[in-house]
């Protein structure tokens, strides 16, 4: 884009010289828009699967909120591969008040759950959880997708889901299978 000269081949013995032009302008890769409610909203969900306490815990994070009060969170998990609703959920919340720009946290919703297909590196089992929250001025619903895992340290053993998981490092010019 920035030489003064460059070579345009007319044909496999015919090459010419010509001065350089970025007739390029605007965009020229994809854009995606989205757009939301401009009033209160679900801003995102973070989703912590629990496998030690069988239970989902869940931070959503609220944006435009007006005055804390109470709502109702329903909330449903879909799996992914199926397409059915595995379990679900509804129970009464306190929204939290909003800082000075309307944003504030929903923490720690804990949410149980018994018998969830875990995620593992040979089965991905994947799922969507969707919320909605009604009262204190919103009504909005978010989704989010996760897998059922949980991992952890114990001294020097690594722990996938409650069990033992040994890393295997392979060479930098080996082909992995």
């Amino acid at each position: 884009g920035d030489d003064k000269e460059v070579l345009q081949y007319m044909d496999a013995h015919i090459a010419t010289k010509s001065q350089a032009i970025l007739k390029h302008r605007g965009i020229i890769g994809d854009v995606v828009l989205t757009a939301g409610p401009a009033g209160p909203r679900i801003d995102g969900l973070f989703v912590k699967p629990s496998v030690r306490h069988k239970e989902l815990s869940v931070d959503v994070d609220l944006a435009g909120l007006k005055s804390a009060g109470p709502a109702t969170l329903v909330a449903s998990v879909v799996n992914c591969q199926t397409g059915g609703t595995d379990k679900s959920w509804a129970l009464d919340v306190a929204l939290p008040a909003p800082d000075k720009s309307g944003e504030a946290v929903l923490s720690d919703v804990k949410l149980p759950w018994e018998n969830p297909a875990l995620w593992d590196y040979k089965q991905p089992n994947l799922y969507t959880l969707k919320v909605a929250i009604k009262g204190a001025g919103l009504d909005d619903e978010f989704s989010q997708r996760f897998g059922f895992r949980e991992f952890g340290i114990e001294g020097r053993r690594f722990l996938l889901n409650g069990r033992p998981y040994n890393f295997r490092l392979h060479g930098l010019d080996e082909a992995t299978p």
